[in-house]
């Protein structure tokens, strides 16, 4: 009884530890993807200039907000 009982306990343990490593696998997948994902967009929007610094480069004219529309 006690025999069965080790090996009982052994296999559970067993099996909680591979479902624990499992789930901290998919975890650590999903933090490392999500952090690739973020620093991707980071340096997307790094390269673009923005609105501001594209105005004072540029030559608008006289006329260039009033609509033609």
């Amino acid at each position: 009884m006690i025999k069965s009982f080790r090996r009982i306990t052994r296999i559970v343990n067993n099996f909680f530890i591979a479902i624990v490593l499992f789930i901290f696998y998919f975890v650590a997948v999903g933090l490392s993807f999500l952090i690739y994902k973020t620093m991707t967009i980071f340096k997307k929007s790094e390269k673009k200039e923005s609105y501001w610094e594209d105005v004072g480069d540029k030559n608008l004219g006289d006329n260039y907000f009033s609509s033609s529309y």
